[in-house]
């Protein structure tokens, strides 16, 4: 079953739908201001820790928040 189109949805339906797109994007920009971040001794932390922390956040910002969105969507149907 489809979502219903944004414009007949109610505010609380939209909240729900937009949880996991906030949380993906906050999860990218904090994956890059990672990539960038230099640590105490001063190193440039480099694409390894990157994707050592970048991917695992995105697969549970994509996976999580759209269980929840999900059960979200059901209970306020």
């Amino acid at each position: 079953m489809l979502p219903p189109p944004f414009h007949s949805m109610s505010p609380s339906l939209l909240a729900v739908f937009s949880l996991p797109v906030i949380v993906l994007l906050g999860t990218i920009f904090g994956g890059i201001g990672y990539a960038v971040y230099r640590d105490a001794q001063g190193r440039e932390v480099g694409p390894p820790e990157l994707w050592g922390v970048l991917l695992p956040s995105l697969l549970a910002a994509g996976v999580v928040p759209g269980i929840v969105a999900g059960i979200g969507y059901l209970v306020v149907r």
